[in-house]
């Protein structure tokens, strides 16, 4: 690998001596001696003249001679001759030392060209044949660091860059190389070495997005919240590469500065180097999604919906792909279908002769199989408004633990909490698909047909009831994370109205 041929090392060094020649034929060849054309042997001349132009044309031929001679030491091989100064048969002192130091320059010249040629195994004969070994050296352990670079870039990572720590170690790895690189040859190129270390990024980079494909899918077929990143190996797997990806890309823009201040960078590598920025700009997108899908408080805070809902929208309007859209579109109408409750547990107390009681001491007997059963809070189950209709052959309603009971199947009636929780989960169960006006027609079943002091009532006891889970009872979790329904409902309307483009269609 001819590694020096055409670098900045090839002028530094073969400019001196070029500029070397030119001096050369400078000094010898005298322009005085060429001011007349040699002699005419058709003329007549005097005797002066004759004696003037032989010795003209005496020292016309040793200029040319000495010229001659500077011309030679550029040539890359010398005559043994030349080499051994008892074996030269001039007899002038100057010219041979004229030819004594021509040759001596024609070996060093001689040893540069065999060494940009990069010939294996050469031999140096010129004064300055020990630098020229240690320079040989010097190269082919910059040619051993070079091959070991490549091998590096071109070679599948030894392990899975899937996460912060994976890709520190990778690039770690290879800044070992860069630093042998440059500790183990004088010729290392520093712009190569720029150029070198954005083409690893790039690398890990795409390991990073790789690995981070199959995981952020699966995480987002998830029911929300999702689950935390600390205690589930999936997610921590999603989260991990995309913050990894936003990490790298920030380091990624600082080597493309300095490899561009320094014009290191050749196309090819500029360009891996721009299409993994649009790449980590998409996995930024989606890193930010999956902490909007992965917040603690995503079903806590009755006011969620205000100002998570334009984050999203944000989001939506950065992700480029149809595909990309939909995905954030389906994962807010799961948020919604979460953040408001598909059915709200029964007021605490039922009205047994026109007076509260506690509903947990009520009992219904049957004379049948059914016997005995306890008054539940759930719509789906036992309750004040089914009791009459659940089992069959109702005999009496027992409350007070035991020490009161009456046959009289009309005293047992819901309170107008209980109501309220009845027609919102009637209401709420024909929502498939949320919208602005879905949540609207929700809102308006719930406050009923009454007066404003009627429907502002109905109002305060939504926001009193507690959203229930499929098959909860009482005293379950979600008490806390499902109160003040009428808030959630209100926050809820609002964001769709304003943010309308997340529960349409592409238009």
């Amino acid at each position: 690998m001819s590694l020096l041929k055409g670098g900045m090392t090839v002028l530094l060094l073969a400019v001196p001596f070029a500029a070397y020649a030119v001096v050369q034929l400078q000094a010898v060849t005298r322009s005085d001696l060429f001011a007349e054309a040699p002699p005419d042997e058709k003329g007549l001349p005097t005797k002066e003249q004759l004696v003037a132009t032989r010795v003209r044309s005496e020292q016309w031929a040793a200029a040319l001679q000495e010229a001659a001679t500077a011309v030679w030491q550029f040539r890359p091989t010398v005559p043994e001759a030349i080499r051994a100064p008892t074996a030269d048969p001039t007899a002038d002192k100057e010219v041979l030392a004229l030819v004594r130091l021509a040759a001596a320059r024609s070996a060093n010249l001689t040893d540069l060209e065999k060494f940009l040629s990069g010939v294996e195994r050469p031999v140096y004969l010129g004064a300055l044949k020990e630098r020229y070994v240690e320079w040989q050296a010097s190269r082919a352990e910059l040619v051993r660091s070079e091959e070991a670079i490549d091998a590096w870039l071109r070679s599948p990572l030894p392990g899975p860059v899937d996460g912060p720590a994976a890709a520190t170690q990778a690039l770690k790895g290879f800044a070992d190389l860069i630093a042998e690189y440059k500790r183990g040859s004088k010729f290392a190129d520093a712009r190569k070495a720029d150029a070198w270390q954005v083409e690893a990024r790039v690398k890990v980079m795409r390991e990073l997005a790789e690995a981070a494909q199959k995981p952020y899918a699966a995480v987002l077929e998830l029911p929300l919240p999702l689950p935390d990143p600390a205690s589930d190996k999936l997610v921590e797997r999603a989260v991990g590469a995309p913050a990894a990806l936003r990490d790298q890309a920030r380091a990624l823009r600082d080597d493309l500065a300095r490899a561009e201040e320094r014009r290191a960078l050749t196309p090819r590598v500029e360009k891996l180097a721009k299409e993994m920025l649009a790449v980590a700009d998409e996995w930024a997108a989606r890193d930010e999604l999956l902490k909007l899908l992965a917040d603690r408080d995503l079903f806590t805070d009755p006011n969620k919906a205000a100002e998570w809902v334009p984050r999203v929208q944000a989001q939506l309007n950065k992700t480029p792909t149809d595909a990309g859209r939909a995905v954030i579109r389906r994962k807010v109408q799961q948020f919604c279908d979460a953040y408001i409750p598909k059915a709200v547990l029964l007021d605490e107390a039922v009205l047994i002769q026109g007076k509260p009681e506690p509903r947990a001491g009520v009992i219904i007997e049957y004379d049948s199989d059914a016997k005995a059963q306890p008054l539940t809070d759930r719509l789906d189950k036992l309750n004040e408004f089914n009791f009459l209709t659940a089992y069959k052959n109702f005999d009496r309603i027992v409350w007070a633990n035991g020490s009161k009971y009456t046959g009289n199947r009309s005293a047992l009636q819901p309170t107008p909490r209980s109501l309220v929780a009845r027609d919102y989960t009637l209401a709420r169960a024909t929502v498939t698909t949320w919208s602005a006006a879905t949540v609207n027609r929700l809102k308006i079943q719930c406050e009923g047909p009454g007066d404003a002091v009627q429907q502002q009532e109905r109002r305060s006891h939504l926001d009193e009831l507690v959203g229930a889970a499929p098959g909860q009872t009482g005293g379950s979790p979600w008490t806390k994370q499902n109160t003040k329904i009428w808030t959630r409902l209100s926050a809820l309307s609002a964001a769709t109205a304003k943010h309308p483009a997340l529960f349409e269609n592409e238009p």
